[in-house]
């Protein structure tokens, strides 16, 4: 479903890694208020039927047990919504809910589920404007539970995109440029993540554009910087991104983070074949020091022994 913009072939894993992490856990969210809409759906329509005593029919009743839940690439963990329905049929049989969205002992992704990820990106890059559950995507989900849905989505995408950053304190941004594709559907999406100080990775921006923009970087940062984030002390990412040229009209104290290792890879696709394999070894060796390295700036940092990449270090 994702790839991942970059130029660094030893950079390149970790952040699609990071991407694919980031994306299941948000698609799990969409996944629980989709079946938090569900059963108060089944809940409102049943809420005037009462016993004897005037007691409910139809109440919550907890969480089922703990399931795992294939997405895509990946598997998430849900305790679903469970539904106590005391309510008889005309054969005098006790009625049940049944999930739609997620039906019983399912393990195997519905129409839904599986375009959960696309649509979480999304959804976060328009703020939700166009999110919307139709064709084979909805299902057979009925018309008003794909509405409540929808719109369950597009108020969390909102808090989304109105959180206030001004309380952050990362390490560095991880900015990188997606091409999304999802059955004949292309797309491509900018985002940002931060880093914190105690290696912490998060989803802080996402929009619509072309990578090498530097206008469609520049609006993503300008929206960052109004929701409060203060500039960066680094910034990692694939030197071809048109995020540099916007990063310095809008945090020009921000430095571009340059490693050793980027150099090496830079020269690798310039050497004969026969003499890559050298160069190879030698670029494992560097990413064993770098990460020891990084390693050490992050102890530092969460220690708060120092709140900027130190002179002469490979963050400069």
């Amino acid at each position: 479903m994702l790839i991942v913009r970059d130029n660094r072939p030893e950079r390149l894993d970790e952040l699609t890694r990071t991407l694919e992490r980031i994306v299941l856990q948000g698609a799990r969210e969409m996944l629980l208020q989709a079946l938090e809409a569900e059963v108060e759906l089944y809940l409102e329509r049943h809420r005037h039927e009462r016993d004897a005593r005037g007691h409910a029919l139809v109440v919550r009743n907890g969480r089922a047990r703990r399931r795992k839940i294939f997405l895509g690439h990946g598997s998430v963990e849900i305790a679903a919504p469970r539904v106590d329905d005391r309510r008889l049929s005309e054969d005098g049989r006790r009625r049940r809910f049944t999930s739609r969205i997620l039906p019983p002992y399912a393990r195997r992704a519905t129409t839904l589920i599986d375009a959960l990820p696309l649509l979480y990106l999304r959804a976060l890059s328009d703020g939700g404007r166009s999110l919307a559950l139709a064709g084979d995507v909805a299902g057979d989900l009925e018309p008003a539970l794909a509405e409540r849905i929808g719109e369950a989505w597009r108020a969390a995408c909102r808090r989304f995109a109105s959180s206030d950053l001004s309380r952050r304190d990362d390490l560095y941004l991880r900015p990188g440029g997606i091409h999304l594709r999802h059955r004949s559907d292309r797309q491509h999406l900018l985002v940002v993540i931060g880093i914190g100080t105690g290696g912490e990775e998060e989803l802080i921006a996402a929009g619509a554009g072309e990578p090498d923009s530097v206008d469609c970087w520049s609006r993503l940062l300008r929206r960052l910087r109004d929701r409060g984030l203060q500039p960066p002390a680094a910034a990692v990412g694939d030197p071809s991104l048109g995020f540099w040229a916007a990063a310095r009209g809008i945090w020009p104290e921000t430095e571009p983070s340059r490693f050793p290792s980027e150099r090496l890879t830079w020269l690798r696709d310039r050497l004969p074949p026969s003499l890559r394999p050298q160069l190879d070894e030698a670029l494992a060796a560097e990413r064993r020091r770098q990460q020891a390295r990084d390693s050490a700036l992050l102890a530092g940092w969460k220690t708060g022994q120092s709140h900027r990449p130190p002179a002469g270090s490979d963050w400069e």
